[in-house]
């Protein structure tokens, strides 16, 4: 094959153990150990950035250590190896090209350049890297826990040495993942810097601001920080935006209906106190889905809440919004002629931002209201409606006609076959409503008694009626014996109408 002419050319190579060949003389040897150690010297010239991001959490301390080592020339590499101090576990450790890594434990290790001169232990970690490797630089990702005591609020930063490089230098940053405050305590070998100092690639890391940044120019090196952890305070998980309460009053049954609009980050199921266990659950909805609640050990209702979610719950952010539509039946005594009705709203185990109760009772009594919800005509809140993640997938079978008529197959979704319970309409209906509804602070209560002007007022319309009925015959009787006794000539049709006209004109209001 015919290749176009060049005029440069780029040779690698690398030197392999080659097998035995006759032993030189002294002098050569000599030369040839001179040459070893030269080559030997050389290959060893490196020098090493090392930048740290150091992560203070509850009780653990977290590090990630990026090392760029360069050489003076291009040649392949076989090992680096990198001492961790103390009593910090390798977690992780990531090299282009690299075999294997391995971490031992050692003991009673002096560095070359301490001026303590103090044996210590850590993990002694080798990197071994592919034979075909050959570079001038190399960047090992090598990433670090360990624990400390919190109550102590000492936290020693770990500290992480090349072996047989030329010079290290380096810069630390040190972010907070806790409810703590972290401040310096000791330093020695270190200069405090500023965050802009500390190079991008570490600061993209971490979303957290960096509370403290370092730079060393020596390997060898101290920095104590002390931690002060405060007691964690929880929030809530869950509240209810909106909430609607409708209830039907017959004689000795109720028909009520719960729906509600709740923002939700981890509760599992919501608990629905003052439903009686005696009462007949009719449906329950949980994001346009129908389920089944639960019964807890204490007898409360528990309504599963992460029904239907959609997969954007899973990525943080704004707490997904979850619908919730319970309706049920119970039974009460026969109202009577008067009495009192409870008519508060089932308690929850979340706050309600805004409630609005819709009762309707029946229309021959009359009722008064006590409580803490407002009687109101026009609810002026926003009314909770049903959320639906769900979503359909339809696809084409091989071979489908798109210009031929589509008759859809029926669906068998479970969702809609099954029961959605609403109130109907009957008596007189009256409307409540409170803000921030917590615990049981939302009550209402009615007394009621017959009403007794509606059945008067029938009794009394019979009576005038009959009262006018027996006033208006009462003058034709009268007027019939006046035409018997008057009209002595039965023939005398026309004096005898004459007769009764004059009779009706004395009497108009019984004409």
């Amino acid at each position: 094959m015919r290749r176009p002419s060049t005029k440069v050319v780029k040779l690698k190579w690398r030197v392999v153990a080659a097998e035995k060949v006759p032993r030189p003389s002294k002098s050569q040897a000599n030369r040839t150990q001179a040459t070893d150690e030269n080559v030997e010297d050389q290959s060893s010239q490196a020098t090493v950035q090392h930048d740290a991001l150091f992560s203070v959490a509850e009780g653990v301390l977290q590090s990630s250590n990026a090392f760029k080592f360069t050489f003076e020339s291009e040649q392949s590499l076989n090992t680096l190896e990198v001492l961790v101090h103390g009593d910090s576990r390798v977690t992780s450790v990531v090299a282009h090209g690299m075999q294997t890594w391995s971490a031992k434990p050692f003991t009673n290790l002096t560095l070359e350049d301490s001026a303590e001169g103090q044996p210590g232990n850590g993990t002694f970690v080798q990197v071994v890297f592919k034979s075909s490797v050959m570079s001038k630089e190399a960047i090992v990702l090598l990433k670090t826990e360990s624990q400390f005591d919190v109550e102590s609020g000492r936290v020693e930063l770990p500290l992480v040495v090349c072996r047989n490089v030329l010079r290290q230098t380096g810069s630390m940053a040190v972010v907070k993942a806790a409810n703590a405050e972290v401040y310096e305590h000791t330093s020695r070998g270190v200069a405090r810097a500023g965050v802009g100092e500390i190079p991008a690639s570490v600061r993209s890391q971490t979303n957290r601001p960096i509370v403290l940044a370092y730079k060393y120019l020596a390997p060898r090196h101290s920095v104590i920080l002390s931690a002060l952890h405060h007691e964690e305070v929880h929030t809530l998980n869950s509240v209810a935006d909106v909430a609607l309460y409708q209830v039907l009053v017959v004689d000795t049954q109720r028909m009520h209906k719960l729906t509600m609009v709740v923002q939700n980050s981890q509760q599992q199921y919501m608990v629905v106190r003052d439903i009686p266990a005696a009462a007949t659950v009719w449906s329950l909805r949980v994001n346009s889905l129908s389920t089944k609640p639960a019964r807890g050990r204490d007898g409360t209702l528990m309504v599963p809440l992460l029904v239907g979610t959609g997969g954007d719950s899973n990525e943080g952010g704004a707490a997904p919004q979850a619908s919730i539509e319970l309706a049920w039946m119970s039974e009460h005594p026969s109202l009577g002629d008067n009495g009192s009705l409870v008519l508060s709203p089932p308690r929850v185990d979340m706050p309600i931002t805004a409630l609005s109760v819709e009762v309707q009772l029946p229309e021959q009594y009359n009722f008064n209201f006590t409580g803490t919800l407002q009687n109101v005509s026009i609810f002026s809140h926003k009314q909770p409606r049903a959320v639906n993640y769900q979503t359909e997938r339809h696809a084409t079978e091989k071979g489908f006609k798109f210009g031929a008529e589509y008759v859809s197959e029926p669906s068998t979704s479970e969702e809609k076959a099954n029961v959605k319970a609403t109130i109907p309409k009957q008596g007189t209906r009256y409307r409540f409503e409170k803000i921030l509804v917590v615990g049981d602070n939302a009550v209402l209560t009615a007394t009621y008694a017959l009403n007794l002007s509606s059945t008067e007022g029938d009794h009394w319309s019979w009576r005038s009626l009959i009262v006018s009925f027996l006033s208006m015959i009462a003058p034709l009787r009268g007027l019939c014996r006046s035409i018997a006794c008057s009209a002595s000539d039965r023939g005398n049709v026309t004096g005898m109408g004459e007769h009764i006209r004059q009779i009706v004109l004395r009497n108009p209001a019984n004409g």
